[in-house]
């Protein structure tokens, strides 16, 4: 087996360069570090924020601390989802996920095939209509 993964960066990030991997089995792919680092848990949590805001056209830069609920790592998962393959991570039974890469593989990948839970569809739904609340 081969699989190319090729690290997932959101558009809003500035970050050029992305990570890449080439290995011979999932098991291989998912200890690569910079794939393995999402596998934890988390409790909850404050982390500082810095919040651009455009008054009067000028850019202005304020501080605030923001609350991050705790997340139990759930399992990896593949999603075919858009004509891509990708590797996600799931957190809370799958109510919180993560695109973590880009995958292309001579052979089927043997991760759980991922599918939206309805609490993170109201989430994400929450999300697209800009409240980030």
């Amino acid at each position: 087996m081969k699989i190319h993964a090729r690290q997932h960066i959101p558009n809003f990030v500035d970050i050029d360069e992305r990570k890449t991997a080439d290995v011979s089995s999932v098991d291989e792919l998912l200890a690569m570090p910079w794939i393995a680092q999402w596998a934890v848990s988390w409790p909850d949590h404050d982390v500082p924020y810095d919040v651009i805001s455009w008054p009067h056209g000028v850019a202005e830069h304020t501080k605030e601390i923001r609350h991050v609920k705790a997340q139990t790592f759930h399992r990896w998962s593949h999603s075919s989802d858009h004509g891509r393959d990708l590797l996600m991570v799931e957190y809370d039974q799958g109510d919180h996920f993560y695109v973590v890469a880009y995958l292309t593989s001579d052979e089927p990948i043997d991760l759980p095939e991922w599918h939206e839970t309805e609490n993170a569809r109201m989430r994400r739904e929450k999300w697209n209509r800009g409240d980030t609340s």
